[in-house]
């Protein structure tokens, strides 16, 4: 299962954009749901092959990698114009994003940049006690950035307005704990603080 999980993950980070807050753009390894309005026998679901290409109804292979839903949209209308009369589509883009560390089932998943990012905790089974949802780290191709997911959560906020973007890692560390040398160190401090200040006041009066 861990080699597994590795695996997934090394191909998922070879993904991304160097810049945190890009449109999200398709990639190898995507998902597309297509749906043509009147015409269900063209809607269908379609993966993005590793050579970033998608083989659609009547107009055959497309080079999607790179492109935006918006774009993808735009030309797959002018395209099917040749077929039906004003045809009408909508564009679901399936975005692949791994999230591990302290999480119940970490992997890698599928979402939608309109996703909040409560769902994508949900498909992991959520954090466990020990996550620090305020220090999550967002990696990608060899860059990180820490972002506090737990204001994201109250914020409603979505994975576009987060900056994530298809092959992100996201990842959750545990919450930082003083060691029992520093819980020891605190109190003794705060005894000698006191004793001081009632010597100094016994010592006044």
């Amino acid at each position: 299962m861990i080699k597994i999980l590795l695996f997934l993950i090394i191909n998922v980070s070879g993904y991304g954009d160097n810049n945190f807050h890009s449109p999200w753009r398709l990639k190898p390894g995507d998902v597309i749901l297509m749906k043509m309005w009147r015409h269900p026998e063209i809607s269908d679901t379609f993966f993005v092959d590793a050579n970033g290409e998608v083989d659609f109804p009547l107009i055959g292979v497309l080079k999607v990698d790179g492109m935006t839903s918006q774009e993808l949209r735009d030309t797959l209308v002018e395209l099917y114009r040749t077929y039906y009369q004003n045809p009408t589509l909508t564009i679901i883009p399936l975005f692949k994003v791994a999230i591990i560390g302290e999480v119940k089932n970490p992997g890698v998943y599928l979402v939608k940049e309109t996703d909040g990012f409560f769902e994508v905790l949900a498909l992991a089974g959520g954090p466990t006690p020990k996550a620090d949802l305020t220090r999550a780290k967002i990696r990608r191709e060899g860059k990180t950035i820490t972002l506090n997911l737990k204001e994201a959560i109250t914020g409603k906020k979505t994975l576009r307005e987060l900056g994530l973007m298809s092959g992100d890692i996201i990842v959750i560390p545990k919450k930082v704990l003083p060691s029992m040398t520093e819980i020891y160190y605190f109190f003794t401090t705060l005894a000698l603080i006191i004793t001081l200040y009632f010597t100094l006041k016994g010592g006044g009066g």
